[in-house]
């Protein structure tokens, strides 16, 4: 078995554990979102605009991931 065989069962094997830490990832990254949003709202509308849409962006981003993660968890059971 060289290192390729042997790579490609452990990825398959840790599938399921590498869909839970995206979903963890995922949910981590729309937490950040939720805080960076309200905190360029607190410091100033004119100044921080591009604050609150990576506010938004990451957000949307991690939502996104996790929502990926779970179908991917569904799909494999």
């Amino acid at each position: 078995m060289d290192l390729r065989e042997r790579l490609e069962r452990l990825v398959e094997i840790d599938r399921p554990k590498l869909y839970v830490m995206g979903a963890g990832i995922g949910i981590l990254l729309s937490i950040i979102g939720v805080w960076l949003t309200p905190v360029a709202a607190d410091i100033g509308r004119r100044h921080m605009d591009w604050l609150y849409g990576v506010g938004e962006a990451t957000l949307v981003a991690g939502c996104a991931l996790t929502l990926l993660c779970v179908v991917m968890i569904v799909a494999e059971s």
